[in-house]
């Protein structure tokens, strides 16, 4: 699932932003091109709820690499403005929607740093024995 939301957040700033920035996801290459996104899943963690409900809290970050070093705070708050939009509710590839929860972001180094949740619920499934063989047999008036 986790992979899932990364793909869809990598959608977001794709359509938010065009071809202009590369979009890179759990590994940075050494040279990497910029202005860029970096995607990561920092922290993720299951609480278990009442009728095999499990909620799922997955916190993300986002780095973004400004194309000029002179002008670099000012490229990573437009672009922090621009990924509070496009980052707010993100969808898969099967449409499922995510709100964005605690959203905030910082700037250290000339770097900004945008971070995001996507919580939800999942549900365990109970394993059912199935019947082997049925009989039916009924009788009909008329």
């Amino acid at each position: 699932m986790i992979h899932a939301i990364m793909e869809a957040m990598g959608i977001a700033l794709d359509a938010q932003f065009g071809d202009t920035c590369a979009i890179y996801a759990e590994e940075v290459p050494q040279n990497l091109e910029r202005p860029c996104f970096f995607l990561s899943c920092i922290h993720a963690d299951s609480e278990v709820y009442p009728s095999h409900r499990h909620r799922r809290r997955n916190q993300f970050a986002v780095q973004y690499f400004p194309a000029e070093d002179d002008r670099a705070r000012q490229e990573c708050l437009d672009a922090a403005e621009r990924m509070l939009q496009c980052l707010e509710t993100v969808r898969t590839v099967d449409r499922t929607p995510y709100l964005g929860t605690d959203i905030h972001y910082e700037i250290k180094d000339g770097v900004l740093h945008f971070f995001v949740n996507y919580n939800f619920f999942t549900r365990k499934r109970a394993a059912y024995d199935r019947m082997e063989y049925m009989r039916q047999s009924f009788k009909q008036k008329g």
